[in-house]
């Protein structure tokens, strides 16, 4: 181009002048002064912070299905905002975690897989008339174990204490 035909890349980029080079054919990209440098480092990191709040956002409302909650009091609202909170950070380090130990899951992955292991309850009729209150967690299976096993993981074989009571007395806690 010659003349007023001419670009000037100055003023076509908003003052943000290309770089000439032959070797490449042409305009090789943007000069980047140090400060807007700066500029645009501060909005990709703005960019990538949104990006993280609608991925947390998008996790609890799907991989961990919390849904919003209408509470009639300000601290009802902050503790549904603690837990969300806990969930999404706890569903964050699974997913690390997996990627670290090589598992290559997501972590929403491994709760899928690991979703079957329950707990259940044990009662058995003592002859006093009594019920002894057995709690125990149920034996992965190896596809579970493995799992488990690369995440250094180990299943209890009961949750709390054994219990013994009455049947049909509701026990209260002091």
């Amino acid at each position: 181009m010659h003349g007023s035909d001419a670009v000037d890349h100055d003023a076509d980029l908003g003052g943000v002048g290309g770089e000439h080079d032959d070797r490449a054919g042409g305009c090789v990209g943007p000069r980047w002064h140090s400060e807007e440098r700066t500029q645009l480092h501060d909005w990709e990191h703005v960019t990538m912070q949104l990006n993280d709040a609608e991925a947390a956002f998008r996790t609890l409302k799907q991989d961990l299905s919390i849904r919003p909650v209408h509470h009639h009091t300000e601290n009802r609202v902050k503790a549904h905002v603690l837990v969300c909170f806990l969930a999404y950070a706890m569903y964050r380090t699974l997913d690390r975690l997996a990627k670290i130990k090589g598992l290559d899951m997501t972590a929403r992955r491994v709760l899928d897989s690991l979703a079957g292991i329950k707990s259940g309850d044990i009662v058995l009729p003592i002859v006093d008339g009594r019920e002894l209150k057995l709690r125990r967690v149920s034996r992965p299976d190896p596809q579970q174990a493995e799992i488990l096993t690369r995440l250094g993981l180990d299943l209890p074989e009961r949750v709390g204490a054994d219990t013994v009571h009455v049947p049909g007395v509701v026990q209260t806690r002091p």
